[in-house]
This record gives C-alpha cells, sequence and structure tokens, in this order.
C-alpha cells in the first residue's frame, strides 16, 4: 500500500500527464526506491525496484517530453510498488 507521500505523487500525475520531462519521472521512481539499470546502447531508462516484480522503463530520447501512456506505466508501478515514503 503506497504511503501518503506516495500517493500524493501519484495523484499528481494523475492529474497532470502531459508535459512530464524524462529526468522528472526517473527522479520521482528513484525517490520511492526504483534504481536505473545499466542500458544497452537503447533510448530508454529501464528502472526496477527490489521486492517488485514490474519494470518500467522512461524513454530518453528525441523528445522533451513523454508520451502519456509511459506516463501512465510510472503511475502504475508506483501504485503497485510504493511502500515506503523515502
Amino acid at each position: 500500500m503506497p504511503t501518503d507521500d506516495c500517493r500524493q505523487v501519484i495523484h499528481e500525475l494523475k492529474r497532470n500527464k502531459k508535459n512530464r520531462t524524462p529526468a522528472e519521472l526517473v527522479a520521482i521512481l528513484e525517490r520511492f526506491g526504483f534504481r536505473e539499470h545499466p542500458r544497452s546502447g537503447g533510448s530508454h531508462r529501464p528502472l526496477s525496484k527490489p521486492g517488485c516484480d514490474l519494470n518500467v522503463s522512461v524513454p530518453d530520447g528525441g523528445r522533451s517530453t513523454v508520451l502519456v501512456p509511459y506516463v501512465r506505466k510510472v503511475i502504475r508501478a508506483l501504485e503497485e510498488c510504493c511502500d515506503d515514503g523515502d
């Protein structure tokens, strides 16, 4: 179950899914325990959290903002895997 801090972030992401930058989404995920994996040459930044089966990747090439479907994936990852506020 997400903490109140995590719920607040999820709520804000749901309210405004547009105009989110890759760096912003990675920072949010890292704030709640997700860690970036080394890239294998692609244009996406893969992240996962120990103890969470859901992995997420954030596109990091060509666009200044992330498309809404990727923001939805971040929201889903937080809903399923965010259980601490550190």
